[in-house]
């Protein structure tokens, strides 16, 4: 009965606490009601109230909403998604983070810190490199948890080639990066990267550049290097470069060497070492093995009677820097030359041996699509929290695919124009300089030159060792 008494007293003391309190959060209520409506949704911390109101400094803050964003962009202007230490230097999240702040998304004090917000991303696309879709992350301020409204300001801050299409809800324990399963990656390959060496040749002989061009910038190169300077005497003219181009818009790719990249693409699927297809990484280091799901390539498909292109598509867990970009260069080089079995030359590139090895234009590669199937499956809590998963049957479908399509790859090939292979003629043209190496027997221009009996400097084939 004692404990009874204690416990009843005590609850009715907690009660005579609480009257007065809730007096006066009752009197608080009432005087802003009598400054206004506007004054009142102002104030108000989930931002109920009219939508045209932003809040002002010293105003109370809207709660934070962990948000994914679906991102697409044309990476050719731009120096990679990531945010650069030059600020000189243009990227996708810089952007984003201009727009982010302008939208009201982001609070000042937070705008020139994204991990202050929690952002994350599901992939980090390269210099030049497009997103059809890329997922990022982050806790955003939303008025009156308008996402549409929000997603609408944004793209009014954006540039023309940078879009965000959808985002949705996720989980707070959220994570791009860790929570996505694969990323898929299509990258379309002009037919002149195909060539025989024979065609090649004789399509920069044509304007000047054959093999006494190619003596001759080797030799500049090498005496920069000798005297500690930059090499930038062995690139090839602008005009010659348009010219070289409107040659290679007539390449049609033989059905051969088609089959022998189809063939040599299917050898990257499983776990290998990636060591030589990045940058900083030696085979011991557990970092460079990826393992691959798909590697293939479609039928050629000639644009406006014009050049002809392939679309390759990989599909892998993850990827390191430049990767992608050098898994096409030695499939294309290693199917054009016919270096015979695909599986024993990149059995020999991922092994312990270094090679240094060719990178493809970033111009020609975008992420499709990163998977989400673990989230998807286990975490997402649809409707408030959909999947992550925008297939034909999502309604931003269309208009994704019609900037996948019409921006991406419309601004990939150029309707058909020979000026779409400029950055493929600057690569074949580098290669023909300074060689492609498929193994460490393969001879290349050595990288400090000697001098003959005349005093010329001049290039020697050696191995890649030398």
């Amino acid at each position: 009965k004692k404990t009874r008494l204690t416990l009843f007293l005590t609850l009715r003391a907690a009660v005579a606490l609480r009257a007065p309190l809730r007096r006066v959060a009752t009197m608080k209520r009432a005087a802003a009601a009598a400054e206004g409506p506007s004054k009142a949704a102002a104030v108000d911390p989930r931002g109920v109230g009219k939508p045209e109101l932003a809040r002002k400094p010293g105003e109370a803050r809207i709660p934070k909403r962990k948000l994914a964003l679906l991102l697409s962009y044309r990476g050719t202007q731009y120096h990679g998604l990531q945010r650069q230490t030059d600020p000189a230097l243009k990227t996708i999240e810089g952007e984003m983070r201009v727009a982010l702040s302008k939208a009201g998304a982001v609070s000042p004090e937070n705008a020139e810190d994204l991990s202050k917000i929690g952002w994350s991303r599901s992939a980090r696309t390269d210099k030049r490199v497009s997103a059809a879709q890329n997922i990022v992350a982050a806790k955003l301020e939303v008025e009156n948890d308008d996402v549409d409204a929000l997603v609408s300001r944004i793209n009014d801050e954006l540039p023309h080639d940078i879009r965000v299409f959808d985002a949705v809800r996720v989980t707070k324990s959220f994570n791009c990066k860790q929570s996505c399963d694969r990323r898929r990656y299509a990258y379309l390959l002009p037919s002149c990267l195909l060539a025989s060496n024979d065609e090649i040749d004789a399509a920069f002989a044509s304007v000047g550049y054959g093999p006494e061009k190619i003596e001759a910038c080797r030799n500049a190169v090498a005496l920069a290097k000798r005297e500690g300077a930059r090499p930038s005497d062995w690139q090839i003219s602008d005009e010659a470069a348009r010219q070289v181009a409107a040659t290679f818009a007539a390449c049609r790719a033989a059905p051969d060497a088609i089959e022998r990249l189809r063939q040599f693409l299917r050898c990257y699927v499983g776990t290998r070492r990636y060591h030589n297809f990045t940058k900083n990484l030696k085979s011991s280091d557990e970092q460079a093995k990826r393992f691959i799901l798909e590697f293939d390539a479609g039928d050629p498909r000639i644009v406006a009677d014009s050049t002809e292109w392939l679309r390759l598509e990989v599909v892998g867990q993850s990827f390191l820097l430049h990767m992608i970009r050098k898994m096409v260069a030695v499939a294309s080089e290693a199917s054009r030359t016919d270096r015979g079995d695909p599986s024993t030359l990149l059995d020999g590139l991922t092994s312990d041996d270094a090679v240094n090895l060719q990178v493809a234009p970033g111009e020609g590669l975008y992420l499709a699509a990163p998977v989400f199937d673990n989230y998807n499956k286990y975490k997402a809590q649809p409707p408030q929290k959909p999947k992550l998963e925008w297939d034909a049957t999502h309604a931003k479908h269309d208009v994704i695919e019609r900037f996948r399509v019409e921006v991406i790859e419309d601004g990939i090939v150029q309707g058909g124009k020979a000026e779409a292979l400029l950055p493929w003629v600057l690569y074949l043209w580098q290669v023909r300089l300074f060689g492609f190496p498929l193994s460490v027997e393969d001879p290349i221009p050595v990288p400090n030159p000697t001098s003959g009996a005349d005093g010329r400097l001049s290039f020697s084939p050696a191995a890649a060792e030398g």
